[in-house]
Parts: structure tokens; C-alpha cells; sequence
């Protein structure tokens, strides 16, 4: 299986943007919305000349939003996401990993969907200078594939990286626009904090997404939804009613112990257990 077509779960209300990304993202919904003005009205298509595709990238650490973004943006513009992973595209067989780029970009085209590739710097990396064996030709032989079926391409695409310092500057030159998103502020962990906390979790007086905000630092929104969980499961084991600051500086210790190196084989790590009041 190539790739998989995902309804849209969120919209752009749903997720936190800080003021320049968000600007960033409104220009481009503006492209799209406005896309037979300016390529046919006014004559765009005529110095465009190839496919006039609509391609983003979207980099930053893991958990910062940038799956989701893409999924608002679909939503925002009725369509549904074609979401692909490389791993699904590689195969083993020379010359077939081209022909399942092609298929991706045709089934896209015919499906009016919108194209999401995650985890794009495992497949458009710098190019091999020096070939010496038939993989890394295969290997520039894709990358080849790729930027011509963007070259090609009408409608929209959507690159996801954790690494953009690995892409190659061709691939770079045919992008729209590239969004960073980073680490989320504490204004903006506010903001996520009060999106993602539900209105009947049963919170102590204590808990607001300003306390949260201020108190737990250098989470990404994916660490926020799971300290929420884990803050719940921390309450019903201690057989609370109310979840209090504890329950959340106990799955605050979760995450960031998810964090840590992992431990030298050999060596046992004991968790302490979890103290309730």
C-alpha cells in the first residue's frame, strides 16, 4: 500500500500557529482559493509554464504540528489528504520505487487530493556526487523522479521534515514556501494547553492553562495531549476525583523521561514508582 487517504480531523481553529506562521499559511489558502485568477485571469500560467503545482514544506522538531497543519489545510479547501511514507514507496526492486512515485502523483491528480509526504529529507537528500555502485545511482535516479513529477504536478503538495538541512538545494528551489515550526512559546503552550484540555475533566481550582503554561516548559503540542492523558491515568490510580498539579508533574516526569538517552546495553534504568498524595 502506497499511501493512505485521510479524512481531515482538524481545522485550522484546532491548531495553534504563532502569528508569522499563521500568516504564512493564510497566503498560501489565499494561492489556492484564488489559483484560476491568477494563473488564467491574469496570465500567470504563461511564465509559470509547468504544472503550476503548489508545493510547501514543512520542518521543525517532532510533535510541533506539522502533520496536522497539513490535514487543516485540506480541510480548509474541501479536499481530502493523500498521506504517503517513503518506507511504503522504496522497494527493493531497481527501477520500481520510480514507478511508485509516478502512481503517487497520478492517483493524487485524479483524487483532486492533497499530497502529504512525511518524513521527505529520507528521500530528498543531497544528491550523490560520486556514484559507485548501482544503489546510489538508484537512489539519484528518484530523487530525479521526484522533482520531475513536482515540475509536473497542478495540484498540492505538502513535505514534512524533522531535518531540512538534509534537502537538496534543487528540491529547495522548487518549493513555495518553507514553514518552521518550532517549540511553541509560552504564550503559544497557553493556548495549546486551552485547546486540548476538555471542558469535564474534573480539574482542581489550581489547574488553568496559564498555570500549565508556565510551569511545564519545552513541550511540543504532542507532549501536551499525552501529559493531559497521562495526568488523567494518574488520577484514577490514586483513586482522586479531581486532577490536581501532582497528577500533572507526574506525567510531566513521564515525558520528559521519554526523552532521555537510551540506556547502555547492559544497564537497568529502575523506574521509581509513582507516589500519589
Amino acid at each position: 500500500k502506497l499511501f493512505d487517504f485521510v479524512e481531515p480531523r482538524y481545522s485550522l481553529d484546532d491548531v495553534y500557529l504563532p502569528q508569522p506562521v499563521r500568516e504564512q499559511i493564510t497566503e498560501a489558502l489565499l494561492l489556492v482559493k484564488n489559483r484560476e485568477k491568477i494563473f488564467n485571469e491574469w496570465g500567470l500560467e504563461n511564465t509559470v509554464k509547468k504544472g503550476a503545482g503548489l508545493v510547501f514544506n514543512f520542518y521543525g522538531p517532532p510533535g510541533t504540528g506539522k502533520s496536522i497543519t497539513a490535514e487543516a489545510i485540506a480541510k480548509e479547501i474541501g479536499r481530502a489528504v493523500m498521506l504517503v511514507n517513503y518506507p511504503n514507496l522504496e522497494s527493493k526492486y531497481v527501477g520500481e520505487t520510480p514507478k511508485n512515485i509516478q502512481k503517487v502523483f497520478a492517483d493524487a491528480k485524479q483524487h483532486d487530493a492533497v499530497l502529504v509526504f512525511d518524513e521527505a529529507d529520507s528521500f530528498l537528500g543531497k544528491r550523490l556526487t560520486s556514484v559507485t555502485q548501482a544503489a546510489d545511482y538508484g537512489v539519484n535516479v528518484t530523487r530525479s523522479t521526484m522533482f520531475m513529477e513536482i515540475e509536473n504536478y497542478s495540484g498540492i503538495v505538502i513535505f514534512t521534515t524533522n531535518l531540512i538541512r538534509n534537502y537538496d538545494a534543487a528540491f529547495m528551489r522548487r518549493i513555495l514556501a518553507s514553514v518552521e515550526f518550532a517549540l511553541p512559546d509560552q504564550n503559544g503552550r497557553q493556548v495549546i494547553w486551552g485547546l486540548l484540555l476538555p471542558k469535564d475533566m474534573p480539574l482542581s481550582d489550581a489547574v488553568n492553562p496559564a498555570v500549565l503554561a508556565e510551569r511545564y516548559e519545552d513541550l511540543t503540542g504532542a507532549d501536551i495531549k499525552d501529559t493531559i492523558l497521562l495526568a488523567a491515568l494518574a488520577c484514577i490510580r490514586c483513586g482522586e476525583k479531581h486532577i490536581d498539579l501532582t497528577h500533572f508533574d507526574l506525567a510531566f516526569d513521564r515525558i520528559r523521561k521519554r526523552r532521555l538517552p537510551e540506556p547502555e546495553p547492559n544497564i537497568v534504568i529502575k523506574e521509581e514508582e509513582a507516589q500519589c498524595h
